[in-house]
């Protein structure tokens, strides 16, 4: 799965990269960036990994936007 953002918002891979950092067995993420965005790779063995890399990342992904909104 990939998941890309404007590279102008490149504090939202700041934000998550400790969380992507801790990528598990079951399920790795990556994030990567070229000249206009920044990417988030999640590569995962089975459905309830992905689920789980997703979760954790759309979680926060809801608290910036929520911070970004005040």
């Amino acid at each position: 799965m990939k998941i890309s953002f404007p590279l102008n918002e490149s504090f939202i891979a700041e934000i998550l990269s400790p969380e992507i950092e801790r990528s598990s067995e079951r399920a790795v993420v990556k994030l990567e960036s070229d000249k206009d965005n920044f990417h988030i790779y999640i590569d995962a063995l089975d459905n309830a990994a992905l689920k789980s890399a997703l979760g954790s990342i759309t979680r926060l992904l809801v608290l910036i936007s929520r911070f970004m909104e005040d």
